[in-house]
């Protein structure tokens, strides 16, 4: 009987299904695991995909490990099969960084593969902006991180003043839009430079942010308006509203201005004008918020928050 077939046996139940592994590299783990002659249920099948990767170490070794995996949580075998591994110098080599970004209709989906310190890193990063940019705690954990990943890059693109320009200049993001849709209150979509189509509100939220190049058309084809990318709020008035609102301004929030924009109470497309009473900041989550719920029904609160009442008459044209 193969090492193989006395694991098998001695596990039995477990179910252990090596099939992605080569059966001639396994045979030394194999074998140790063998005779300890581990009872069956004592370790699980992650548990034994663990100890496996251990097994080019001494057979002691490996007896320890195996061992220990009883009592042990899988993550916790797994940093002790690492640890003697690297012990002995043994090194993993780590699979290539890769990033994807894959656009469906409604959404993207983001996978990547990083090494475990890069990993970190990130993980530090994310749960840092999600806590400083002041986002709901009563928002689930997983939907925090996406929007605190989201900050990050926004946080750059607006900071970062030494970035390498190309054939449009600073990066920054182009929408295609018509004006119809520009200065309805809502309907409508755009297009961006990818050619991912987006909502109307998602394209009159973006027309207020700093660094986007509007293309404002009639219809389909007939442009009108190619504009700059530059901040549609002059840097003095936009230094006005943020020492005025010093956060977020939407009710409950206090999301601090670097994670915010500078909206318009009453559209700029419908001639609100850019000026300090008509300004106000909101953060990346509320301006997303507002303007998928319906901006023409921000009313401020008597004590001068904003917040949304969609029963309210909507904001004069």
């Amino acid at each position: 009987m193969s090492a193989a077939d006395d694991l098998l046996d001695a596990l039995g139940r477990l179910e252990i299904e090596l099939s992605c592994a080569d059966d001639g590299a396994l045979t030394d783990g194999l074998a140790a695991l063998a005779r300890f002659r581990i009872s069956a249920g004592a370790v699980s099948r992650a548990k034994a995909a663990e100890l496996v990767r251990g097994r080019d170490l001494p057979d002691d070794v490996q007896e320890a490990l195996i061992g220990g995996a009883a009592t042990q949580a899988v993550e916790e075998v797994a940093n002790a099969v690492e640890r003697a591994r690297l012990a002995h110098g043994e090194r993993s080599t780590p699979p290539p960084r890769e990033l994807t970004i894959a656009r469906r209709v409604d959404h993207a989906r983001i996978e990547g593969t990083v090494d475990l310190v890069d990993a970190e890193i990130l993980e530090v990063a994310i749960s840092t902006m999600a806590d400083a940019a002041g986002l709901p705690v009563e928002m689930p954990y997983s939907e925090r991180r996406a929007h605190a990943l989201v900050g990050l890059a926004r946080y750059y693109l607006q900071h970062q003043t030494d970035v390498p320009t190309g054939r449009l200049g600073r990066p920054h993001i182009v929408v295609l839009v018509d004006l119809e849709t520009l200065e309805a209150r809502t309907g409508g979509s755009a297009t961006m430079a990818s050619g991912t189509v987006i909502s109307g509100d998602q394209a009159r939220r973006l027309a207020e942010d700093a660094n986007v190049t509007r293309v404002i058309t009639r219809g389909r084809s007939e442009p009108l308006d190619v504009g700059r990318s530059t901040r549609s709020i002059p840097p003095a008035i936009a230094k006005a509203v943020i020492a005025r609102d010093r956060h977020c301004r939407y009710r409950g929030c206090t999301a601090p201005p670097w994670a915010c924009d500078v909206h318009h109470r009453r559209s700029w497309a419908r001639g609100g004008p850019t000026a300090v009473h008509n300004l106000g900041l909101l953060c990346w989550h509320h301006h997303e918020h507002v303007h998928r719920r319906g901006a023409d029904h921000l009313v401020t609160a008597p004590d001068g928050r904003w917040m949304l009442d969609l029963d309210a008459e909507a904001v004069a044209a």
